[in-house]
């Protein structure tokens, strides 16, 4: 697929869910036949267009709509495919993405650990004030700390080992007790 092109990967990816539904119902036609199934009820009798629409063109539906089994399908197959893709959308969201890289700043393994700018939407989203002059001294004692020893550093260290040093930096302790219990309290308030 041709990343210049955004309209032709939409309607290549349209093509292949299309053709993805194509490939399910022959292979549910192949197993409906050698499955045994209880009897079908009887169908319902055709709908005809009433005597007095008879002399006129009807352009709409009038409620007797006859679908086939497989349009049936498909319609409940792309309307599946629809509201996933939109749970997905509010799921994994831009701002959710911030908050997510937010909480990986503040793990002592990444490579932007303490990163002002990247905490903000944390920080935005729990109303804490923002104190630059807070993170930079933490940073720098963390970063000094983690330099003198060879251990596995995780965020509960820092707030087992450092809990005094960092009390003076409250916003700091803050961030880092949120990123230990937001995974839990988001999963907690979803449920």
């Amino acid at each position: 697929m041709n990343i210049l092109h955004p309209q032709l990967n939409i309607v290549a990816l349209f093509l292949s869910i299309w053709f993805l539904f194509d490939t399910l119902w022959e292979k549910f036609m192949k197993e409906r036949e050698t499955t045994e199934f209880p009897a079908a009820p009887s169908q319902k009798r055709r709908r005809e267009v009433g005597i007095q629409l008879r002399d006129y063109v009807v352009d709409t539906t009038v409620g007797q709509q006859e679908v086939g089994e497989k349009t049936e399908c498909r319609r409940l197959y792309f309307s599946t495919l629809d509201a996933v893709v939109g749970k997905m959308s509010v799921r994994f969201s831009e701002r959710k993405g911030q908050l997510v890289e937010a909480l990986c700043t503040l793990h002592p393994g990444s490579e932007c650990f303490m990163d002002v700018d990247k905490v903000r939407p944390l920080l935005d989203l729990t109303g804490t004030e923002f104190k630059e002059a807070e993170f930079a001294v933490a940073w720098r004692f963390l970063l000094d700390e983690i330099a003198r020893s060879d251990e596995n550093w995780t965020t509960q260290n820092i707030l087992q080992r450092y809990w005094e040093p960092l009390a003076a930096m409250p916003t700091v302790i803050e961030m880092l007790k949120l990123s230990l219990t937001f995974g839990a309290s988001t999963a907690t308030c979803e449920n």
